[in-house]
């Protein structure tokens, strides 16, 4: 596993340089918790520089970016009260058939990155059901952006857009699947988590 790692990174080296671009890359395990579903899967990632400021791209192979991550440093996090991070990194995905928990269901899932002060890094998400409805909408606005993908200042006007859309569709869902009445069903998931 480390020798696929220390290649991925060279190979990444090798891009970032050509690209004048700064790759992170993240390899997170299940971590066991209390919660009645657990993450099964292993979940790596690579959050990707772009021209905006507290925003990063989620790659799972840097040829596509499956999302935009707001990042919330130290300083933000501090002036809010909260110490015992460095960083706080959050984005929304939709996905179909996906996760194991939901086979065959549309859903729309939340995911957040914590680094503590310590170094841990921890990976959590949030994953709710949804309708084909929200899967077909927001595939059409990607298809869209994806067309503007050379052009870098439409491309994230456009991702900047789409994160927000399901981000906020994510808020809605999670606030409908508290309702004891509500068909939404979720699994809180998370994974410990170290940079490659």
């Amino acid at each position: 596993m480390k020798k696929i790692i220390t290649i991925l990174a060279l190979i990444l080296l090798s891009y970032v340089s050509a690209h004048a671009e700064t790759v992170e890359v993240f390899v997170c395990k299940p971590k066991k918790t209390s919660n009645k579903y657990q993450a099964k899967n292993d979940y790596n990632f690579m959050l990707v520089s772009n021209n905006l400021e507290n925003k990063k791209f989620v790659t799972y192979d840097i040829q596509e970016n499956v999302a935009l991550a707001h990042i919330y440093n130290e300083e933000f996090l501090k002036s809010k009260g909260i110490k015992n991070y460095k960083s706080y990194t959050e984005w929304g995905t939709y996905e179909y058939n996906f996760w194991d928990y939901f086979p065959g269901e549309y859903t729309v899932t939340g995911l957040m990155l914590t680094e503590r002060k310590d170094g841990r890094l921890v990976l959590a998400g949030t994953v709710l059901t949804t309708s084909e409805y929200y899967y077909k909408e927001f595939s059409e606005s990607k298809k869209e952006r994806e067309l503007n993908k050379n052009n870098n200042e439409k491309y994230l006007e456009m991702f900047l857009k789409d994160a927000k859309r399901i981000g906020d569709h994510h808020y809605q869902r999670w606030g409908d699947s508290q309702n004891v009445s509500s068909s939404v069903k979720r699994a809180l998931l998370a994974w410990d988590c170290n940079k490659a």
